[in-house]
């Protein structure tokens, strides 16, 4: 998963409760206590999420794994029964297990294994079957992050992302907490595809509250999204270029006038090649090559292939 793997064990553990009541698992009389991710026994598996849930009465104890997915694996009922036999061997107590889908295509993956001899099961969530209104609500910031992966009901996208950043804003104890908090939501954002609507709403908050969204993932990686699995790929862009720029690249880059002033500057700066800079504004190679021709001949950039041959 990526990018979205670490925001999401990042924010869990402030999730741990919120999840078990909405899928009906009881949690909240034990003690939970962590257990340490990598399964070792020969082979070394790493779950994403493995906790111990103890009670005053032992044998009322037992494991509870939650995975997170994002495409449909088809495999996953393999994977979640050798997770299930790990954690049974190593601990000798009950196993529960939960799926979290966090993809955007229609839930197709499979939570059963009916072969002879064997019949296996495990209970598959769709996080999409939850409104988006419960993790709104929530009084913990990592919780109202699920708000953006949840369902809008009759919500418009771009009103859902002005609340869901209000309320981040209101539970953060602090600017810097916040500002963590927004480029959190941007990574997740990637999964519903609404990275556009977030760097406009973004923009908006950055001119309410006087934010430095010099280290947003926005202004330093960019993102790619993969056209299977969703996972967001950073593209570096350096922290200077997002400081020199950023007032100008939270709108829409399809703007020939504010495209140019951006390739300008990127290409002045040289810490990017043409490729990137053309995929970082949505032009093409031959729109940016004009810009540094036109450079060029003002004297206002001198191309490395020049210094040399001088």
């Amino acid at each position: 998963m990526g990018k979205f793997d670490k925001i999401i064990k990042e924010n869990l553990s402030k999730m741990i409760l919120p999840l078990a009541q909405l899928i009906g698992m009881d949690i909240a009389k034990g003690k939970i206590d962590m257990i340490k991710d990598k399964l070792q026994h020969t082979i070394e598996r790493e779950p994403d999420f493995l906790f111990k849930v103890c009670h005053d009465n032992l044998s009322d104890d037992f494991i509870a794994h939650f995975e997170f997915q994002v495409p449909n694996d088809m495999t996953m009922p393999d994977r979640m029964l050798f997770y299930r036999h790990m954690a049974k061997l190593v601990h000798k107590i009950p196993v529960r297990q939960v799926v979290f889908y966090l993809g955007n295509d229609d839930l197709i993956m499979p939570n059963t294994i009916n072969e002879p001899d064997l019949y296996f099961r495990f209970l598959i969530v769709d996080i999409r079957t939850f409104k988006s209104s419960i993790f709104l609500n929530s009084e913990t910031p990592e919780a109202v992050l699920f708000a953006i992966l949840g369902d809008f009901e009759e919500e418009m996208p771009e009103k859902m992302m002005e609340k869901i950043i209000l309320r981040l804003h209101a539970l953060s104890k602090s600017k810097k907490e916040f500002q963590k908090f927004t480029k959190h939501l941007h990574i997740l954002t990637g999964l519903r595809k609404l990275q556009k609507i977030y760097q406009l709403k973004i923009k908006d908050m950055n001119n309410k509250f006087e934010l430095d969204f010099s280290d947003d993932p926005f202004y330093i990686e960019g993102f790619e999204i993969g056209e299977k699995s969703g996972e967001v790929k950073g593209i570096e862009k350096g922290k200077e270029i997002g400081k020199e720029i950023g007032k100008e690249i939270g709108i829409e880059l399809g703007e020939d006038k504010k495209a140019t002033i951006i390739a300008e500057k990127m290409l002045i700066d040289g810490k990017l090649p043409i490729k990137r800079i053309a995929d970082f504004i949505d032009e093409n190679e031959a729109f940016v090559l004009a810009i540094q021709q036109r450079l060029v001949s003002e004297g206002k950039l001198i191309l490395k292939t020049k210094l040399k041959k001088a």
